[in-house]
């Protein structure tokens, strides 16, 4: 599995996805797209930079960026730094390691920590005293719901399932389960692993 990252530089926002082929960033450029229209309707992407891989010049990914009018640009090679990607993959890193040794989590779970790195860096204020989160919706960010990686959370159960338990009146209401990170798409819920 590889992970991809975008990078909205007038917002600073960032947005982390999964693929299992290189080939198929195109599907997450699209997600990424459709999960910033979702917070703010009038989001475009104008200008897609990047490090000249070949899954960003590929037939596939040109009729994308034409239908989407999307400008594509490579910066120059061995310049990393153009691109603004790699140092941002540093702070995703940094973060998610951290979160990582904190909860304990099998390293095979690495995808949930990245994706839990962007979203507590998409609500951090940044040198414009506003937050990626805030520059895109024009709404301050509710770390409120923010809970640590890792931690114990209960998922509720029916009460068509309580009662099909035969659970007396002070039984488990939910099962136990492990915090993932909060829903993509900026809604109400986790992803809880039961």
């Amino acid at each position: 599995e590889y992970a991809v990252g975008f990078h909205a530089e007038k917002e600073d926002f960032v947005g982390v996805y999964y693929v299992s082929r290189k080939s198929s960033v195109i599907d997450a450029l699209a997600k990424f797209q459709a999960d910033m229209r979702a917070l703010n309707p009038q989001y475009t992407v104008v200008e897609l930079r990047t490090d000249g891989a070949l899954e960003y010049a590929s037939i596939a990914a040109q009729e994308y960026y034409t239908r989407e009018k999307i400008r594509h640009s490579v910066s120059p090679p061995y310049t990393p730094n153009t691109t603004r990607i790699e140092p941002l993959w540093r702070t995703l890193d940094r973060i998610a390691r951290a979160s990582m040794a904190d909860s304990g989590l099998p390293e095979s779970w690495w995808p949930y920590a990245f994706q839990y790195a962007a979203d507590v860096r998409n609500c951090m204020r940044r040198g414009s005293g506003k937050s990626g989160h805030e520059n895109l919706t024009g709404n301050a960010p509710r770390v409120s719901t923010f809970r640590p990686l890792g931690c114990r959370a209960y998922v509720r159960k029916s009460d068509r399932e309580v009662r099909a338990a035969g659970s007396a009146a002070l039984g488990p209401r939910g099962w136990l389960g492990i915090n993932l990170g909060l829903k993509r798409g900026g809604g109400p819920g986790y992803y809880i692993y039961v």
